[in-house]
């Protein structure tokens, strides 16, 4: 039976510096709370600057290599050139303001205990495979019109590209994907909010201008993602994709193929498929298995432990989820799916309940006493 994917009642889009061009930086600044809980928003801007200051030469070096050292976070009076990055997590849902004060948040709790059991390289800039599981799934979530529409501009010109020559294509080819979610809902609300959105980005008064905060901070974590690469053999710099990149291009296409609400399923896509997509991209061998329900019981008790709250014998469901998902992934090389372990603990179940709130698109696991 072919699975169907449930739709959202929105399109999200992030709101992009162009300053924001290196995803290293998202890693420091989640390292940062390795010595403190919180940070004061009136603080952190300055503290992350001083932080950055040290990995300069390591940011001309993966430029070396790679092709491009935009991005930099520098020393400033005020903290400005930290303030793009620390908005930017923010909107991805990795950093979120209480009581005046950043703290991480569900998701990122779960790359920052990770990041401290992985081997990590020699360069910060140069992403290991937690840091592109983990960035890669949490862009998706949050901006795949946008990330998806550049790939896709590349993929089809079959040659490789400026950032010029997708700028000219890119409004347009936007526009269309709209209309494709558009005219593929029955849902009247999203239809309006899609048109609101069409016209908002019809209204852009010099797009080529504004679109360098859109195209060169997704093209530049595409790069460090390793899904593209950069030509220069050429007077223009010029993007392509990688091996990965047609391996994830290909995989994605195959399993929303039929969707032509694509923007609207994406969450969807990912509970069911995402790290299948990622085990493709990246030929890494992982299995697709059977669930091992004393494996999956051992690490929900380990985010029982890692993840507590202040209520007694419950986190959030997410969470918990998604403790299990990047563990069997990362540790023992299988392959298991948000929703199977979803569908799994929605069940009987000895050790724990759940309920699960579609309005909130999250739950409560509880551990049975």
């Amino acid at each position: 039976m072919e699975l169907k994917y449930l739709e959202s009642n929105n399109i999200s889009i992030l709101q992009t510096n162009t300053k924001t061009r290196r995803l290293g930086y998202l890693k420091i600044i989640i390292e940062l709370f390795e010595t403190s809980n919180y940070y004061p928003t009136t603080y952190l801007n300055r503290h992350v600057e001083n932080i950055c200051f040290k990995y300069i030469d390591e940011l001309k070096d993966y430029g070396t290599k790679k092709g491009d050292d935009k991005g930099l976070i520098k020393l400033t009076s005020n903290g400005s050139s930290a303030k793009p990055y620390i908005e930017l997590l923010e909107q991805l849902n990795l950093l979120t303001q209480i009581n005046h004060s950043y703290i991480l948040t569900k998701q990122s709790k779960i790359y920052f205990h990770l990041n401290k059991t992985v081997t990590q390289n020699d360069n910060i800039f140069k992403l290991n495979t937690l840091d592109k599981l983990f960035f890669l799934r949490q862009i998706l979530k949050v901006d795949s019109l946008y990330i998806l529409g550049i790939l896709n501009i590349i993929y089809t010109s079959q040659q490789p590209l400026s950032t010029i020559k997708i700028k000219e294509q890119f409004v347009a080819y936007i526009i269309k994907e709209l209309d494709l979610n558009q005219q593929n809902t029955d849902n009247n609300v999203t239809k309006r909010k899609i048109m609101e959105l069409k016209i908002r980005i019809l209204s852009w008064k010099k797009p080529i201008t504004y679109l360098e905060h859109i195209i060169e901070p997704r093209i530049n974590w595409l790069v460090d993602l390793g899904i593209l690469e950069i030509k220069l053999d050429t007077k223009e710099k010029k993007y392509c994709l990688s091996s990965f990149g047609f391996n994830f291009v290909n995989i994605l296409s195959e399993i929303s193929d039929k969707n032509l609400n694509k923007s609207l399923v994406i969450e969807s896509i990912l509970n069911n498929n995402y790290f299948l997509i990622f085990n493709s991209t990246f030929d890494l061998n992982k299995v697709k298995s059977n669930l091992n329900i004393n494996k999956i019981d051992e690490y929900l008790l380990e985010a029982f432990q890692i993840f507590k709250t202040e209520a007694p014998n419950r986190i959030a469901a997410s969470q918990a989820i998604d403790y299990v998902c990047f563990n069997s992934f990362l540790k023992d090389n299988l392959i298991l799916e948000f929703e199977d372990i979803k569908k799994h603990l929605q069940g009987f179940n000895n050790n724990f309940s759940m309920d699960w709130f579609r309005t909130e698109n999250d739950g409560a696991l509880y551990l049975k006493k």
